[in-house]
């Protein structure tokens, strides 16, 4: 975080995609496309004895996964081959199997990882993945990853009196924590759809005046 230019969010890049009802694509496949300053062939990242001719701005990439140093572009330094291959965590070869990626152009990054003195003019790329024991591929399964501690944050309610500026994914249309009914019991709420949903699931929950919960869906 300290060195990076660049920041994604893997789990919120996949929730994305799939909440858009593609497929998960690739991780370098994902990441030539997600970000225009990187060019080259996509499937050789997942092997680290295969050469890579993805680039930055047209610069050699150091890769490190998991604060390990893992391969550069085209195999352009010596010590690769000295790897012991058996310690290496598997890279991810689908982008939820990432948790986040970290790109930074300061050459400085990458020296307390791997430093070749024949190394010049390179991009750092940091590479985290959820550690998970086995490559979870399973057609049809989505998997979430949660947090043990966030920051809550202010749901927002956008004003679509007028058409937005792009499309909208939201899979949460309305929340509101403070709902009052009147004296007949009743509330009346107005929220704006997004893009493409077309069945809506409706969840309440509250207080009587009496202290009793209640819970309706």
């Amino acid at each position: 975080m300290y060195w990076a230019d660049i920041y994604y969010d893997c789990d919120k890049e996949t929730d994305d995609i799939l909440d858009k009802g593609k497929d998960i694509p690739g991780f370098d496949e994902w990441l030539l496309e997600r970000n225009p300053f990187i060019e080259g062939t996509p499937g050789w990242l997942a092997s680290p004895g295969d050469q890579s001719d993805l680039k930055y701005k047209n610069r050699n990439i150091v890769w490190i996964l998991n604060n390990m140093f893992y391969k550069t572009t085209n195999g352009d330094t010596t010590n690769t081959d000295t790897l012991n291959r058996s310690t290496i965590e598997p890279f991810p070869y689908f982008l939820n199997e990432a948790k986040s990626v970290y790109i930074t152009e300061n050459e400085e990054a990458s020296r307390s990882f791997y430093f070749h003195p024949d190394l010049r003019n390179h991009v750092t790329i940091f590479v985290y993945t959820h550690n998970t024991p086995k490559r979870k591929m399973e057609k049809g399964t989505r998997y979430t990853y949660f947090q043990g501690y966030n920051k809550p944050s202010i749901f927002e309610m956008n004003n679509y009196g007028e058409l937005p500026p792009m499309e909208d994914f939201r899979r949460t249309l309305y929340w509101a924590p403070n709902v009052k009914t009147d004296d007949n019991g009743t509330a009346t709420i107005e929220f704006y759809n997004n893009s493409n949903c077309k069945d809506i699931y409706i969840s309440a929950e509250g207080l009587t005046p009496d202290g009793k919960c209640i819970f309706a869906k």
